[in-house]
């Protein structure tokens, strides 16, 4: 982490909303994305002051699957 921030992203498992890892970005994070692959988050961040900024931070994702679940395209529909 920037000894100049302590600007996180943070990263919830969306089964039990529990927080499982903190990202130190660089400050005064206002974008984030997911890369179409699913395989890197990319942050922008503008900075305030003389404390960076202006700024794309590109972080790998990995992570492990605990269970397909079959969507449909029109969630109203049920998938078989």
């Amino acid at each position: 982490m920037s000894p100049l921030t302590k600007e996180v992203v943070q990263v919830y498992d969306t089964t039990s909303m529990k927080r499982v890892a903190a990202i130190p970005v660089d400050s005064y994070p206002v974008g984030l994305a997911l890369s179409p692959d699913g395989t890197q988050i990319w942050v922008t961040s503008q900075g305030r002051g003389l404390k960076g900024g202006n700024s794309v931070g590109i972080f790998q994702v990995e992570y492990k699957l605990k269970e397909n679940v079959s969507v449909s395209k029109d969630p109203r529909l049920k998938s078989d």
